[in-house]
């Protein structure tokens, strides 16, 4: 159908040019596959006309095998045929089980594939991406959406290589007995137009369905499961359970719906065909004379049948899967395409320099999406490379955003950021992210070991223990590790929930050490630790390298003591700067935040 072209022609705009090649050779295969299976198949017809009547080794095409053959005997000849045929049919089926192979494993490589393209785009996207699209659609597009695109990949391959087998069959049949075959060939033509008609519109409509309460259902997973504690608080797990349910019931009727809608033509077209059968016994059935030709002509079309029936079936299950998943192919195409400016384009970092230098934001406003005010407006500041910044300001007052535009996580919506002479944008934001080292209140840990932890992004191979072992003790963190059973090897769990939150943090700092970043950006990342211990880690930071710049937002003022300036914010600007003992005798804030009457 037009739908069926329309989306595989989409399809193949996800599919990458390096699979193209292949995509020809299995063209090829299923073309040599499939004449083989269908000749050898069909080589038992002529074998049961020449047991029902030997004479025909006396003329024509018969006599010449038979004297090419060489045997003496009638007998002797038809053995051999028989042994031929088994061979045939032996070798068809292995030819098939190759072509099973290369197109069930083509139609993975492709769909998998475009789910490793998705997860990698996603990743690329720009921050602002990542706040504005729920984690958990995403994992939906890439567990659920791009393996239904697999699954059309697989559907059409079966269609390609079924299509080619029916006809052949068809063409066989025609040539043998036209009239019968074309009456045949005509009903099913017209059974599955009638189908298509009645539930085409329906498969498609339950596709939209399945995605959007496939992309419901990993919601309340993800909020459920990332919420646990408060769940079990507020004792609302039915809640939670019910939700669930409802997606549950709605996935279930669809997909039965989809899957039954598929499986019915195969009985239809059972039905059709042995009414054939018995018609055309009856016809014949007054034709005493010719009845080894009649057996013959039934044999001949019993066989059709046996082969034909399971390959239309296949055909019209592919097609409804086609049209039933053809919804994924939108969604994915449509994710791909989406803002396209905001895809960090790939680069060769062993090439590239890192930005390094004094950072200077002028005349920086920086408005979220969907909001009409700026966050932080009109912000001009200036940090001279290896000095210890400070900020501190109300909750809400902008700290976090301004962070995050230093970080080049956001850019901004006006003014611009400078490093030493470069000016920071999206075209080369990756070579000042890899001067920079974050550690945030809430670190980020994966599932997985503490020196893969600290080791971020590194492949473990690579990996320097002596420098994770010597981060851990600058990090404070080297007692902790010696308790544990397997130390730095030790399993985290998921987002580290095995650990404290001091003990993340102190993770995170080591992980900042590890990197060598030459600026380091806290964001009330000791917030967790006492005061002994921040003390003690910020010394030892200092201490690795004394070029290193050091930008930190604190809730306790005390942190800042020995900074070179601190910066208060207020309402998205900058209110007030100095140092320690100049706020502490001129500013009535930092007095309040200091505890200080």
């Amino acid at each position: 159908t037009k739908l069926m072209f329309k989306t595989i022609k989409k399809l193949f705009l996800l599919v990458e040019k390096r699979f193209y090649k292949k995509f020809l050779f299995i063209q090829l295969l299923i073309i040599i596959s499939g004449t083989i299976e269908i000749v050898s198949f069909f080589s038992i017809l002529p074998f049961i006309s020449l047991i029902a009547n030997p004479g025909i080794l006396d003329s024509g095409i018969g006599l010449s095998l038979y004297e090419f053959s060489g045997l003496k005997t009638t007998e002797n000849f038809i053995f051999i045929m028989g042994i031929i045929i088994i061979v045939a049919l032996i070798f068809s089926s292995l030819t098939s089980v190759l072509r099973t192979w290369y197109t069930t494993k083509f139609a993975n490589e492709v769909g998998f594939g475009i789910g490793d393209n998705l997860f990698l785009h996603y990743l690329k996207r720009d921050y602002e991406f990542h706040i504005f699209n729920n984690s958990s659609y995403l994992t939906k597009q890439i567990t659920v959406e791009a393996i239904r695109v697999k699954n059309i990949m697989k559907s059409a391959m079966q269609v390609n290589s079924n299509i080619f087998m029916a006809l052949l069959i068809i063409v066989g049949m025609i040539i043998y007995n036209p009239q019968s075959t074309f009456i045949i060939i005509f009903s099913i033509a017209f059974i599955y137009f009638l189908l298509h008609l009645m539930f085409g519109n329906w498969l498609l409509r339950n596709g939209r369905d399945i995605s959007k309460t496939s992309k419901e259902r990993f919601k309340i997973i993800t909020n459920s499961f990332g919420g646990a504690s408060e769940i079990i608080m507020s004792d609302c797990s039915d809640y939670f359970g019910l939700k669930m349910k409802n997606t549950g019931k709605t996935l279930t009727h669809t997909t039965t719906v989809n899957q039954i809608i598929a499986q019915v033509p195969g009985k239809i077209f059972l039905a059709l065909f042995l009414s054939f059968l018995v018609s055309l016994i009856l016809y014949y059935s007054n034709n005493y004379e010719n009845i080894k030709s009649i057996i013959i002509t039934l044999s001949a079309f019993i066989m059709a049948g046996y082969k034909l029936i399971p390959l239309f079936q296949s055909i019209y299950q592919s097609l409804a899967k086609i049209k039933s998943d053809s919804p994924a192919i939108e969604t994915v195409l449509s994710d791909f395409a989406k803002d396209s400016d905001y895809i960090v384009k790939a680069n060769d970092y062993k090439n590239n320099v890192k930005i390094s230098g004094d950072i200077t934001l002028k005349d920086v406003s920086y408005t979220y999406h969907g909001q009409s005010k700026p966050t932080v407006h009109n912000i001009n500041i200036f940090f001279p490379k290896g000095k210890k910044i400070g900020i501190v300001g109300k909750s809400g007052s902008g700290k976090t955003t301004l962070i995050k535009l230093l970080i080049s996580l956001i850019y901004p919506s006006k003014g611009e950021l400078r490093i030493g002479k470069n000016v920071v944008d999206k075209s080369n934001a990756h070579l000042w992210k890899m001067n920079v080292a974050i550690i945030s209140q809430d670190i980020f840990l994966i599932d997985g070991t503490i020196s893969e932890n600290i080791s971020f992004g590194q492949n473990q191979k690579d990996v320097n223990i002596n420098k994770v072992k010597e981060c851990i003790k600058k990090a404070n963190l080297d007692d902790h590790i010696k308790s544990l059973p397997n130390g730095i090897h030790t399993e985290v769990g998921e987002r580290g929930i095995q650990l404290s939150g001091g003990q993340k943090q102190r993770i995170g700092i080591a992980r900042a050490i590890y990197n060598d970043a030459e600026f380091l950006i806290m964001d009330e990342a000791t917030s967790d630790l006492d005061k002994i211990t921040e003390q003690k880690i910020i010394k030892e930071i200092v201490s690795i390298n004394t070029k290193v710049t050091i930008i930190m937002i604190a809730h306790r003022t005390n942190t800042l003591r020995d900074f070179d300036k601190i910066y208060i914010m207020d309402k998205g600007e900058i209110s007030e700067h100095g140092s320690y003992k100049d706020l502490i005798i001129n500013s009535d804030f930092f007095k309040k935040m200091s505890d200080i009457k």
